[in-house]
């Protein structure tokens, strides 16, 4: 589910400040019929169950012309179905996409022009997270999970050590447990 809650949370986001209809897109589409592989190319295939990309998500889905209602094509929780995607049920498109810059402040505004971003990170230490802000002491350049970055803060959490401190305020699909 890394990649679906990323990819259709950005553009439900993004469909809302177009539109102002909010609307909850089928995530199963993606596991079902994101499936193009290019033989030329290894590592190509979107697995969007497991180690999927959100740039390929967004290839996709703007090839495919867009994204089916959540109520008309539910998720199943079952990997790589038949592709049950009808295109005239498709209630949000998209037009264009960018990689956004790794610098904080480019993040910050394009989170604030464009809503809701799908990012990437190391989930390492979400693997033990409870709450509150994580404040890992190591950071790690190595990606391997997808997340809706929704806000961003600095001020009026308690961390001693990182007292008003910038932090991101993520979406992630795993459960409590």
């Amino acid at each position: 589910m890394l990649v679906l809650l990323s990819t259709t949370g950005a553009l439900e986001g993004a469909h809302f400040l177009a539109t102002e209809n909010l609307v909850s897109l089928s995530k199963q589409q993606l596991v079902d019929c994101d499936q193009e592989c290019d033989p030329e190319e290894p590592g190509s295939c979107n697995f969007v169950c497991n180690d999927g990309l959100m740039n390929s998500a967004f290839e996709y889905t703007l090839k495919a012309g867009g994204l089916m209602r959540e109520e008309e094509y539910p998720y199943t929780g079952k990997d790589r179905g038949a592709c049950k995607f009808v295109k005239s049920k498709i209630v949000a498109s998209v037009s264009n996409f960018s990689i956004v810059s790794l610098n904080e402040d480019q993040i910050a505004a394009n989170l604030i022009k464009n809503g809701s971003l799908a990012v990437a990170i190391n989930a390492v230490f979400m693997q033990t997270y409870i709450g509150g802000v994580s404040c890992p002491y190591i950071c790690s350049k190595r990606i391997d999970h997808g997340v809706l970055l929704v806000r961003y803060g600095s001020a009026g959490y308690s961390p001693i050590r990182m007292k008003d401190k910038p932090y991101w305020i993520i979406k992630n699909s795993w459960g409590e447990t």
